[in-house]
C-alpha cells in the first residue's frame, strides 16, 4: 500500500518540525547553562547582561562559555569588549 501525497506530505513536516523542535530545545538547554555559568561567576550579573545571553545564537554561546573567565566585568556584554562576532 502506498502513502498518499498528503500523508507523505504531513510525514516530511512533521519531521521538519520535530528537527527544529529538538535544535530549539537543545539552544535554550544551552543558554541556560550559559546563564548559570554567568550567574555563578559574576554576582553582580543584571537583566540586560542576561538578555545578551538569552538572545545569542549557538555559535555565540560557544564563544560566550570561552570568554567567561577572561571578562573581568559583567558589562563586557553590553559594551561588545566580548567579542561574540564570527571569526
Amino acid at each position: 500500500m502506498s502513502m498518499g501525497y498528503a500523508d507523505q506530505r504531513f510525514e516530511e513536516g512533521f519531521a521538519i518540525g520535530f528537527e527544529r523542535g529538538f535544535e530549539r530545545g537543545l539552544a535554550n538547554g544551552r543558554r541556560d547553562v550559559t546563564l548559570e555559568v554567568y550567574r555563578l561567576r559574576f554576582k553582580s550579573l543584571t537583566p540586560a547582561h542576561e538578555a545578551v545571553i538569552l538572545n545569542a545564537g549557538l555559535d555565540q554561546l560557544d564563544r560566550l562559555m570561552d570568554a567567561v573567565f577572561t571578562m573581568t566585568h559583567p558589562d563586557e556584554l553590553l559594551t561588545g569588549q566580548a567579542d561574540l562576532s564570527a571569526g
